[in-house]
């Protein structure tokens, strides 16, 4: 007589974590950029994310800002790179400051012009 041995169901934080940097039945892991300012909030998103089972990567936009405010960008930048760091993510950085004055701010400068 075949006897069955009882196997308890696997979560799905448990598969997660059993597949984690792995393909699973031929699919590869979902892929999602979350943008890391370095703050509490977005690098928690990425934390749970990475839990479960998803291949994340933190992504750092710098944009502009007006001079006669202080910004610390550098700074912000350096956390989410730490951040990625400690997550074991990738990291990317881009400088979208020309793009944002241009198709940000100027746009509703104008709009706001126009009333």
């Amino acid at each position: 007589m075949l006897m069955s041995k009882k196997v308890k169901p696997a979560s799905a934080s448990s598969f997660a974590k059993a597949t984690e940097g792995q393909e699973s039945f031929g699919v590869a892991r979902k892929k999602v950029f979350v943008g890391l300012s370095g703050g509490v909030d977005s690098s928690v998103s990425a934390a749970l994310l990475k839990k479960q089972g998803f291949d994340v990567t933190g992504v750092f936009v710098k944009v502009w800002h007006p001079d006669f405010l202080p910004c610390n960008w550098k700074e912000e930048r350096r956390d989410a790179m730490r951040v990625c760091a400690k997550l074991d993510i990738p990291f990317l950085s881009f400088d979208f400051e020309k793009e944002y004055k241009k198709e940000v701010v100027d746009y509703m400068i104008y709009e706001y012009k126009a009333g």
